[in-house]
């Protein structure tokens, strides 16, 4: 008879072995319980999805929003593709930007019966397979946490890969926003921990992956 291991055993085992991959460091459930998209208050209002403190686009990158649905299939890019559409994202005169890894961790329903984890109601049509963050994953500048949605688990991806994107809005007013970006003299996204200079000094450009060449991680 094979000898069977829990994954306690195996965290034990690791915790042990010097220079050994925390269990966080490759696979990771949410640190909170989800709270987000089932969540009293979230609402469709005025073409995006709100409860009051978070805004969210509804539809995935790849698809349009006809109502209360969304058209077409979701579509994978790469992370400096998923972070320069968000910043381009002309939708309800926002200010857009890719969320972070705590952002879209509010969004999963884990409870649902089968995936993707996400409340079908307010976010029709989700792509069952990773979210990009804007959060470094461990500290890398080549990597981010992605947030799967086909799993109610976090996980780190290269910047290169492909996952989905679902973009949130600064709740300021886009012009709001620019205004004061002028006056300090750049946009204060850039100098954050989440999307530092050291992140990006050395970025390809947006487009060093035609998207029919991009991996697809829709089926984990």
């Amino acid at each position: 008879m094979r000898p069977r291991f829990s994954a306690g055993f195996l965290w034990l085992f690791c915790a042990v072995l010097p220079g050994c991959a925390s269990w966080d460091a490759f696979w990771s459930a949410p640190e909170r319980p989800p709270t987000g998209a089932g969540a009293p208050g979230l609402r469709v209002q005025n073409g995006v999805v709100t409860d009051g403190t978070r805004i969210w686009q509804p539809c995935s990158y790849g698809q349009e929003a006809a109502g209360r649905e969304c058209i077409g299939r979701a579509r994978p890019i790469n992370w400096f593709q998923a972070r320069d559409y968000c910043r381009r994202l002309n939708l309800a005169g926002k200010a857009w930007r890719l969320p972070s890894r705590s952002d879209l961790e509010s969004l999963l329903r884990p409870e649902l019966p089968a995936p993707p984890y996400i409340d079908a109601s307010v976010f029709p049509a989700a792509a069952n397979g990773p979210y990009w963050s804007r959060s470094p994953f461990q500290d890398s500048d080549r990597s981010r946490w992605t947030v799967h949605f086909s799993a109610a688990r976090s996980l780190g991806e290269t910047l290169a890969h492909g996952a989905h994107v679902r973009c949130i809005a600064d709740p300021r007013p886009a012009n709001v926003r620019a205004a004061e970006e002028d006056e300090d003299g750049g946009d204060d996204d850039d100098s954050s921990d989440e999307d530092s200079p050291e992140a990006i000094q050395n970025e390809p450009p947006a487009s060093i992956l035609p998207l029919d060449q991009i991996k697809d991680h829709d089926q984990d």
